[in-house]
């Protein structure tokens, strides 16, 4: 369930983009900078309805990476 509603938001943030894997990174989506960084996990601390700390933020850089947080936090 994670998983999908991420990749939802993933194709949501970034229109271009048809395959999210968990080594989707910026470094395969040229629209991912940081702004969109930061827009990205608004979403998702939206749509989960939870929080993540800057640290966290700054630590997710993979689709992966996001997913196990996400999971970590509602959980």
């Amino acid at each position: 369930m994670v998983k999908k509603k991420l990749e939802e938001i993933f194709k949501k943030s970034f229109p271009g983009i048809t395959k999210v894997e968990e080594s989707t990174s910026s470094a395969d989506i040229r629209e991912w900078d940081s702004l969109r960084h930061v827009m990205l996990i608004a979403e998702v601390e939206k749509t989960f309805n939870i929080s993540f700390e800057i640290t966290d933020m700054l630590q997710m850089k993979t689709f992966g990476e996001i997913c196990k947080k996400v999971e970590e936090k509602i959980s």
